[in-house]
C-alpha cells in the first residue's frame, strides 16, 4: 500500500536518485520534524548582519 506519492497528479516531475527503500513513516515524520524545528529556530534567532 502507498500512502504518499511525490508523482500524483504530477507526471512531469523527475528524480536524478532513486531509492529503493523508502523511508517508514516513522522516519519520514521524524525528519520533517528535524527540519521544522531548525526553519523554526532561524526564523526566531536570525543571523545578525
Amino acid at each position: 500500500m502507498v500512502r504518499y506519492s511525490v508523482l500524483e497528479g504530477n507526471e512531469q516531475l523527475f528524480a536524478s536518485k532513486y531509492k529503493l527503500v523508502l523511508p517508514s513513516e516513522e522516519e519520514l515524520r521524524n525528519e520533517l520534524d528535524r527540519e521544522r524545528a531548525a526553519l523554526e529556530e532561524r526564523l526566531l534567532d536570525p543571523p545578525l548582519r
